[in-house]
């Protein structure tokens, strides 16, 4: 006869197999559908490596460095211009933009001390340009964390040309502009760089009100973000109001230029008023519609 298992060796064999409720073991089909669903692992999120980073930051000290080691008003070159801009991770701003090359052209030519409201990357290039003409910019900023950074970056390179100026933002009837004591700053600016839109302490409506005794008869002003109809027509107001020739420059993203040093009688200024950029928009009725109306124009003859 046929010698039967032991009892200990088939409970042994049978121990690692689960049994169902009713005794059975389960089927295959059963350990399927009982089994957990596998998770999809998700793959890393991509970064920059660290050696891109490392030549950005590169690229950035030697622009820096070499920009510095020439004085007097000749150009910035454009690869040290767009490796500044790089270094900052600001896109909205390319070194052959028309903006960055008339603000940067306008400071080397100032008739004095430049004023900046609001800090960013051109802080850094402007303060460059006027230690290269042993001049001085001013920079407002009414974000602290923001001013300091921007101070200590300054300190990095001993640029003892540029002064931020950390300035609270005040609601001061139709605009916003800050709150700092303008005995403090020079008597005179020769350049003055701000914004358009009131809704910010960089607007152009805050300069000319709070400041209008720090401004040189023959300063000039570049003024962005002027998209919105109330602050571009202000700005064609305000410079009608003192004689100074107006122009709107770049399609894209359009920037205005007063120029109090080349003022005129007012019979004069009419014909010099036509918007260069744009070719046949004339003197605003309204000029927002205008020019909005031009943009789609050129769009059209470029497409």
């Amino acid at each position: 006869m046929r010698r039967p298992a032991s009892t200990r060796a088939s409970a042994g064999r049978s121990a690692g197999k689960p049994k169902s409720r009713n005794g059975k073991r389960p089927s295959r089909t059963d350990s399927k559908a009982t089994a957990k669903p596998k998770v999809k692992k998700m793959g890393r999120p991509k970064m920059q490596s660290r050696r891109m980073t490392l030549g950005r930051e590169y690229r950035f000290d030697r622009a820096v460095r070499q920009a510095l080691k020439r004085t007097g008003t000749a150009p910035l070159k454009t690869e040290w211009i767009q490796a500044i801009l790089d270094g900052f991770g600001d896109t909205s701003l390319k070194a052959d933009d028309p903006y960055v090359t008339s603000a940067l052209t306008a400071a080397a030519n100032s008739e004095g001390p430049v004023l900046q409201c609001g800090s960013g990357p051109m802080t850094l290039l402007l303060a460059i340009v006027m230690q290269r003409r042993s001049e001085y910019l001013w920079c407002l900023e009414h974000n602290p964390s923001w001013a300091q950074s921007m101070r200590s970056l300054l300190k990095a390179y001993d640029l003892r040309a540029g002064q931020v100026i950390e300035a609270p933002a005040e609601a001061f009837g139709d605009h916003i502009w800050y709150v700092v004591d303008v005995r403090t700053l020079p008597k005179t600016f020769g350049l003055v760089l701000c914004d358009g839109s009131n809704v910010l302490p960089t607007g152009l409506r805050g300069v000319v009100r709070r400041m209008e005794q720090n401004l040189s008869e023959r300063c000039v002003f570049l003024v962005r973000n002027t998209k919105r109809p109330k602050d571009l027509d202000f700005a064609s107001k305000w410079a009608k109001s003192v004689s100074a020739p107006f122009v709107l420059n770049d399609v894209a993203d359009p920037f205005v230029k007063i120029s109090m040093r080349d003022r005129a009688a007012v019979e004069a200024l009419e014909a010099d008023r036509v918007l260069t950029i744009y070719g046949d928009v004339s003197e605003p009725e309204p000029l927002f519609a205008q020019v909005q109306q031009a943009t789609k124009l050129g769009a059209k003859r470029s497409a």
